[in-house]
């Protein structure tokens, strides 16, 4: 008995920790966009796996630029989902639409491509939105297809919408580079 008004009364106690105050403001949430696309061919796959990016953005939060090693961000606006595995869907989403090939952020049974993509810049920056990503494209088995390095920049003024949506922007821009690559490289399909 003695156990369950302790309990209550804790819970009672407890209760008084938290304090809701006109003064907290709302946390906004961002997603990259990319159109939806239904692969019309059915192989080769592309796995696209979790990006590399700079540890610094590895929060929850968005990061709206990174100068000189120091970093603004608002405590107010959060990714819907990890920035990593956020980039490589983005861009797996682009590829399909571009190429026409099924991807996936799993590890596909059978044979495959595989795109590895390391984001060294994503911020805002003096010239707007700043996206620099190496890619490499290979087989299952780990042979080098294709690498490759690009800079895309798109116009994004100081909120956290613009720098999603121009990102969004360069990612699109990025996949159809890589797309080009993947459709020159893929067989034509025997008849």
């Amino acid at each position: 008995m003695r156990l369950i008004i302790f309990i209550l009364l804790s819970s009672l106690w407890l209760t008084g920790c938290i304090v809701f105050d006109k003064k907290s403001t709302s946390v906004n949430f961002y997603q990259l966009s990319a159109p939806a696309a239904s692969p019309q061919k059915d192989s080769p796959i592309i796995f696209v796996p979790r990006a590399q990016i700079p540890s610094s953005l590895r929060r929850p939060n968005l990061v709206l630029s990174e100068e000189k090693g120091e970093l603004s961000l608002n405590d107010n606006t959060r990714w819907v989902s990890p920035l990593d595995r956020a980039i490589s869907e983005t861009i797996a989403r682009n590829i399909t639409l571009n190429t026409l090939l099924p991807t996936t952020t799993q590890t596909p049974s059978g044979d495959h491509f595989v795109l590895l993509i390391d984001v060294s810049e994503f911020n805002l920056g003096r010239q707007g939105a700043t996206l620099h990503l190496s890619y490499r494209l290979e087989t299952d088995k780990g042979d080098l297809i294709k690498q490759g390095y690009g800079k895309w920049e798109n116009k994004a003024n100081d909120d956290p919408a613009s720098l999603v949506k121009a990102q969004s922007i360069n990612l699109a821009n990025a996949a159809a580079e890589i797309s080009q690559v993947i459709i020159n490289h893929t067989p034509a399909p025997v008849r």
